[in-house]
């Protein structure tokens, strides 16, 4: 009688050393993907679908003190980011006013949008950023760059 009970507490035990270890691992695949996230600098491939033009520069870096930057193609900007888990998002948007051609404030207009929309986000096995709204609905990619 006294094997049949222990028999099923080891079972709750090692059901419980296997929850921690897939929790474990876990935590590492999101600190794993943090560190590319973040101190990284992004290159916008493109925005709502449309590419970005080869010489329009558009960059996005974020760093450990929850602060953004980058260039917006035209102009540079900076804000607050807020990063936890698959979530991104960025409040406080400053951006300098340079005047810009038409064509290149418009590019600027809707990666400023894409910032704003910005909730969520996934670094894909290509190790492309892919940034989407609170709908999941796809915003822009962005490659790494070196700086």
């Amino acid at each position: 009688m006294k094997k049949f009970i222990i028999n099923p507490l080891l079972l709750i035990l090692l059901m419980s050393i296997a929850a921690c270890t897939t929790s474990i691992d876990s935590l590492r695949e999101v600190n794993n993907t943090n560190k590319q996230l973040i101190n990284q600098l992004w290159q916008a491939e493109d925005v709502f679908s449309v590419g970005i033009p080869d010489k329009v520069n558009i960059t996005l870096l974020m760093n450990n003190d929850n602060k953004v930057s980058g260039s917006a193609g035209c102009n540079s900007y900076s804000g607050k980011l807020f990063q936890e888990k698959n979530k991104l998002s960025f409040s406080q948007i400053i951006v300098t006013m340079k005047a810009c051609i038409p064509v290149l404030a418009n590019i600027e207009y809707k990666y400023l949008q894409v910032l704003n929309q910005s909730k969520y986000y996934i670094i894909n096995e290509q190790g492309m950023l892919i940034l989407h709204d609170k709908n999941n609905k796809y915003l822009a990619k962005f490659a790494p760059k070196t700086i």
